[in-house]
């Protein structure tokens, strides 16, 4: 089944309302998303509001649901996620090893998760 909605977007500086039934891409800017529900499901699950300054891309998915792609380098996005993982206060080494485990598994799915 192809993806059925519509994304829009809006400038909150100019007012200027982007619609599209395709994907959309942003690039050299920064983007503020509000009220992103992160941790649904888990005791921390909450709303925020995030700034993303890399590439970001916004697209329909199967369901129709919004699927919002940040695309950042490698180490930008284990600067993210390790400390998510674990905290800072565990020793130095488990951290590094952390490190080597959410890149290694990030590598391993590139192309494989999330294509659709």
């Amino acid at each position: 089944m192809d993806p059925q909605g519509s994304i829009i977007l809006k400038n909150l500086k100019t007012n200027q309302i982007f619609e599209s039934t395709k994907s959309i891409s942003i690039k050299g800017g920064e983007v503020t998303l509000h009220n992103v529900p992160i941790g649904v499901g888990y005791h921390w699950e909450k709303e925020v509001s995030n700034t993303y300054p890399e590439t970001i891309s916004f697209t329909i998915d199967r369901e129709g649901k919004l699927v919002v792609i940040n695309k950042v380098p490698i180490k930008t996005y284990l600067q993210g996620v390790v400390p998510s993982e674990m905290p800072d206060g565990f020793p130095l080494e488990a951290l590094k090893a952390q490190a080597v485990a959410a890149r290694s598994e990030a590598l391993a799915k590139i192309g494989k998760v999330h294509r659709d």
